[in-house]
């Protein structure tokens, strides 16, 4: 009852009419459109369901068949993968995807959900950038919703990685070299806060040493330079270096080098997420590998699922760690 009464109030997708009617997804486009490649009863039936069942193809600067995607900006190459994996999903089922990428500080909900709320068929948010109303807004208008990530206080579905694992996965391999004394280099973002507690809670039943560091941006190289720089200043004692990205890992492995510390024979370094350049970093860097393609396409096929009046699972990714150069046994007399 509840599930007839969305549909009234908003138009059905492509894939909602097709389902109705028995019939391809194709065929119901080709009858749809006036094309040839269905018979005149076949398009009378799809027409008559459409009006029944409120499929406009246009109204309103409506666009039937479309994902809208909001995203931090695309230069960043982890959501830029997402993203790619979306698209490939989408264009299977013959979606097309618009993307808006936002500002952290800048995103103004009313604007996007005006912008989109009549063009788009579901939504697609990366987690921890806009806040719990610009969910709202959309769900207000009966768009179906897809988190990539998780956001607290929001009752969503989502799509996910383990982080406790990923963090399990950084101290077991840090602590089987030997390390006791560990820094974890972190910003202040949600996802970067939680793998710190996560990491936090870790060290402690394992009895390692765990020293914060704070720097400013999580995605932001030369801040993490200048931010582990100060701290080298402070004299702490440590072997390690686990960071919340890799690209403050990157910044870390600038400050050891300017300090003359060898990497990863006085210090080892561990990134997060496996971007594409980590791996041409000298040395190149431990990390976690997230699926990022794979995150993307299974938001994409979850909000499918959404948009056909189906009732769907938060799914949770497996993370796994690439050793590469970057990490190695701890030696005798060094930090």
């Amino acid at each position: 009852m509840k599930h007839t009464a969305r549909r009234k109030a908003r138009s059905v997708t492509l894939d909602q009419l097709a389902e109705q009617l028995g019939i391809s997804r194709s065929a119901v486009s080709l009858a749809l459109n006036g094309k040839p490649g269905v018979s005149e009863a076949t398009r009378e039936t799809v027409m008559k369901c459409a009006s029944e069942l409120n499929y406009k193809v246009c109204m309103k600067g409506r666009k039937m068949d479309l994902i809208g995607v909001i995203t931090p900006r695309l230069s960043d190459s982890f959501f830029s993968e997402i993203v790619a994996g979306i698209e490939a999903a989408a264009a299977e089922h013959d979606y097309d995807v618009i993307i808006h990428a936002v500002e952290r500080c800048r995103f103004k909900s009313e604007q996007v959900v005006n912008r989109l709320a009549e063009k788009v068929d579901g939504i697609i948010i990366v987690a921890n950038w806009i806040r719990k109303d610009h969910y709202e807004a959309f769900l207000s208008k009966n768009i179906p919703v897809v988190c990539l990530g998780v956001e607290p206080g929001v009752n969503l579905p989502s799509v996910y990685m383990d982080t406790r694992k990923a963090c399990e996965l950084v101290m077991n391999h840090l602590a089987g070299l030997g390390h006791r004394e560990i820094v974890y280099c972190h910003s202040f973002s949600t996802y970067s806060q939680d793998r710190l507690r996560c990491t936090e809670e870790i060290a402690r039943a394992k009895g390692i040493k765990l020293i914060p560091c704070a720097v400013e941006d999580e995605i932001n190289i030369e801040k993490a330079f200048f931010g582990f720089s100060n701290f080298l200043e402070m004299g702490n004692r440590f072997t390690a270096v686990a960071c919340s990205t890799d690209y403050i890992a990157s910044g870390v492995l600038q400050a050891l080098n300017r300090a003359d510390i060898q990497v990863p024979r006085e210090v080892s370094l561990v990134g997060f997420d496996n971007l594409v350049w980590s791996k041409l970093l000298n040395p190149s860097l431990t990390t976690i590998q997230q699926p990022q393609l794979e995150q993307g396409e299974a938001a994409m096929h979850m909000l499918l699922e959404l948009m056909k009046g189906k009732t769907v699972r938060n799914f949770m990714m497996e993370p796994s760690l690439i050793i590469r150069n970057s990490t190695a046994p701890v030696l005798s007399g060094t930090r």
